[in-house]
């Protein structure tokens, strides 16, 4: 039977109390998936005063419970064990788990009518086995096509045309990016430059890139524009969704609605689409995420929200992971940035499988591959990201290209406008993660001549298997994953990201679902890697390992003594670029631009 309530019979004591025999009676509390209990002083026989009115908070996730401590003197009792509960603490309760720690498991229909229910089992009772972790053979997501004029055909293989996902009219669009060149797209996408051909256009835009001040905005456009949590907060978030008649497909990517974004640099996209909820389905994780950060997007957005509450995402392919600016606390400070990644992981009991699974396979990486650099320190990399991945200082490696590589590429220096990272911050970031030894080159992967937009951010056995990985529009700051401040009891996030986090328990055997039109999913499988040049792996259940866009394991091309990294702000350079030119070109914002 299908879960739809838990109850929370565990009791608090202070931590000098002695402890007694738990309540025969216990106190139902109904916890709905996405809902949230506060605990305190008026829910503890008496009233103590010191406990204090906001103690614990409980929400309910798909299959586990998060218990969040907010009050001082907490003490957790298992058993005849105590535990004490520091403020700011929290902890992932697994479903399988529910007798250890002391929760009842209760099914009941809508009306909340009680059908059946099992009693805690006893501690010496061997608990459930934890479920297998298989890593994942396929990334799910693809690489877009670069401009067939520009590139050799091998460059293309396996990859899929931004612009031929969205080229069927849908009935309803958003679009939502940093930069966006309206010329461009309305000729890319005719049906987005008359009111009679879509029905609506609603644009998220960033505040700083002055769409609105732009004179050729078709007049039928809904624009929102955001800004971050400071002066140096962004909407950077890099998305789509489009209605049919038939589904709804979200499409989650890494470029800039430019043309030279689009079709001379190296970018990903995720795509899947969902059908209309069948009567009586229920509310998915994936749902709950989405509408969460588009609510945070604008200011009324209830139809919107309806709009999408229409379509089941029960089979989504990968969690969601937002950031949204602000102060973020309590149960709000799980479900964004880096810490959103913590929290599903914990959700997939993945912390001690990847531990034992290290000790079994040795080495491993963790690849943060990214377009723009922010003050970064080492506590932040180690404490905030490394820890949030599951990985360790010693795991991680940067792949941010050289000044040569951006210099040869097919944009030349103009490329490294869209790679932003001062002298500053690339020195600080190297400084950061251990030296310069923990820097890789982008060479080696098979799009030398492409600089990369993409962001990816990869845990990989030294096998080659993919523990864990996330394509995202966050880049390598603090500004956009997150900082953790107050003892860990708050984090900071002064941009707007999305991006999608691929863990082994949602990869699923074939696509599920999907539009009558447009290209296969991405979970189908591919043509030989455009990177390897060999046959790709085959998955048991017929998906195929993905290369990343650059080289990994014992592939890696790291730097050399003679490698410069690229930094932006350089009045001159001294190598000319394949153009013959010496720095960017005067204006080159929307870089390449259309012949």
């Amino acid at each position: 039977l299908k879960l739809q309530f838990l109850y929370f019979i565990g009791w608090m004591k202070r931590k000098h109390d002695e402890i007694t025999e738990a309540p025969t009676t216990p106190v139902f509390l109904p916890l709905k998936v996405g809902s949230v209990l506060v605990l305190g002083r008026d829910d503890v026989e008496g009233g103590d005063m010191k406990v204090s009115r906001k103690q614990v908070e409980v929400s309910r996730r798909a299959e586990c419970v998060w218990v969040h401590v907010l009050g001082q003197n907490m003490c957790k009792v298992e058993g005849q064990l105590r535990k004490k509960g520091w403020k700011g603490e929290g902890r992932d309760i697994w479903l399988d788990d529910v007798g250890e720690h002391k929760f009842l498991v209760v099914d009941a229909d809508e009306d909340g009518e009680e059908l059946s229910s099992r009693p805690l089992q006893p501690r010496s009772q061997p608990q459930p086995a934890a479920r297998p972790f298989n890593p994942m053979k396929s990334m799910l997501w693809r690489l877009t096509s670069l401009h067939p004029s520009l590139t050799p055909p091998s460059a293309n293989m396996g990859c899929v045309g931004f612009i031929e996902l969205l080229a069927k009219p849908p009935s309803f669009i958003l679009l939502s990016d940093y930069l966006i060149d309206p010329v461009w797209l309305t000729s890319a996408l005719p049906y987005l430059k008359t009111p009679h051909s879509t029905q609506k256009v609603t644009i998220l835009s960033c505040k700083k890139a002055g769409l609105k001040k732009q004179h050729d905005i078709p007049a039928h456009w809904k624009v929102h524009e955001l800004s971050g949590l400071s002066a140096y907060g962004v909407h950077h978030s890099k998305f789509v969704i489009a209605k049919y008649n038939e589904g709804l497909r979200v499409v989650i990517h890494t470029a800039n609605l430019l043309y030279g974004d689009v079709n001379c640099k190296t970018q990903g996209v995720w795509w899947q689409d969902f059908p209309r909820k069948k009567e009586g389905a229920s509310t998915s994780v994936f749902e709950t995420d989405l509408l969460d950060y588009v609510n945070h997007t604008q200011g009324d957005c209830r139809e919107l929200e309806r709009c999408l509450s229409q379509y089941d995402y029960s089979l989504a392919t990968c969690r969601l992971i937002p950031s949204v600016p602000g102060r973020h606390q309590g149960l709000a400070m799980h479900k964004y940035g880096h810490m959103k990644v913590r929290a599903i992981l914990n959700e997939e009991k993945c912390r001690t499988m990847l531990e034992e699974r290290k000790e079994v396979c040795g080495e491993r990486r963790f690849y943060a591959q990214f377009s723009s650099v922010g003050s970064v320190k080492e506590p932040w990399v180690k404490n905030d990201l490394c820890k949030s991945f599951r990985a360790g200082l010693e795991d991680l490696r940067l792949v941010w290209p050289t000044e040569t590589e951006v210099g040869e590429c097919m944009e030349g220096y103009d490329a490294g406008v869209s790679l932003p990272g001062n002298g500053k911050n690339v020195s600080g970031m190297i400084a950061a993660v251990g030296g310069i030894k923990k820097m890789l080159r982008w060479s080696g992967g098979g799009r030398e001549m492409a600089m990369p937009h993409i962001k990816t951010f990869t845990l990989m056995e030294h096998s080659g298997d993919i523990l864990v990985s996330a394509l995202t529009s966050a880049n390598f700051s603090s500004a956009a994953w997150g900082k953790l401040e107050k003892n860990g009891t708050q984090l900071t996030i002064l941009h707007y990201e999305l991006g999608v986090l691929f863990v082994p328990s949602l990869t699923p055997p074939a696509p599920q679902f999907m539009l009558p039109q447009g290209p296969p999913p991405p979970s189908y499988p591919y043509p030989p890697a455009f990177n390897s040049g060999r046959s790709l792996d085959r998955h048991p259940a017929g998906c195929c390992l993905i290369p990343l866009p650059f080289p990994t394991g014992p592939d890696e091309v790291p730097y050399t003594s003679g490698n410069t990294p690229w930094v932006c702000d350089k009045p001159v350079y001294e190598t000319p670029d394949c153009l013959g030119r010496h720095g960017p070109t005067q204006g080159c914002r929307f870089g390449v631009v259309q012949d």
